[in-house]
């Protein structure tokens, strides 16, 4: 479906568990295009200090997701040097969290982001207390987006296996990728992905040249 469809073009606040921090997936992704969700349950440690600083350093926008201050622990105040957002659950956490949170976020200069703000008055709470994020069904209720997918042909992938295999493999073989709409749509989708980050976007008139 692609991420720009889905986000109209404004950065996607994406969860992201301990295991694809540490298999560095967010750097799939374009810096512009999302925001970075370190789960509530990642536990702050040194490793997760190195990723965070070296994901801050490349350009990406970070967040804490349910964050709550616990004073005790060591590595929270050097975590919070490469993170940009604290996002705070408004029906889980107490007041009383919230104002040490909102003092802490305006000691450290990050942004505060209310989520499961559900009333008028926890919006304007939320404004009086500088938060400048929001995310709750008080503006508005999930959407499902769907798609539909280029159908494949499984036998054309099998004849492109068996002539990449080879020795010397001929060029004009390998080119029967044409004959396959989904398999030629994969691949240029592939190829002006943020993955590649390519410099000029292709498209189906320039596939004779890239194969």
């Amino acid at each position: 479906m692609g991420i720009f469809e889905i986000s109209q073009g404004k950065p996607c606040f994406i969860n992201f568990t301990k295991k694809l921090l540490e298999f560095d997936l967010p750097t799939y992704f374009d810096p512009s295009e999302i925001v970075i969700e370190v789960l509530e349950n990642v536990v702050p440690n040194p490793k997760l200090i190195t990723i965070c600083q070296r994901l801050n350093s490349l350009g990406y926008t970070l967040a804490l997701d349910d964050f709550v201050f616990h004073e005790s622990d060591p590595y929270i105040l050097e975590l919070l040097k490469h993170v940009n957002i604290l996002k705070v659950d408004f029906q889980n956490t107490s007041q009383q969290m919230r104002r040490k949170i909102e003092k802490l976020a305006k000691s450290q200069h990050l942004h505060l982001l209310a989520e499961k703000v559900e009333t008028r008055n926890e919006f304007e709470e939320a404004k009086k207390y500088e938060y400048v994020y929001f995310q709750s069904y008080f503006f508005s209720k999930p959407v499902i987006f769907s798609s539909y997918d280029v159908p494949t042909y499984v036998h054309i992938y099998f004849n492109i296996v068996q002539k990449l295999s080879e020795k010397e493999p001929n060029i004009q073989a390998i080119a029967l990728i044409e004959r396959d709409l989904s398999l030629s749509y994969q691949l240029l989708k592939l190829i002006n992905s943020s993955a590649l980050r390519p410099k000029y976007k292709f498209t189906r008139s320039y596939k004779r040249s890239l194969i």
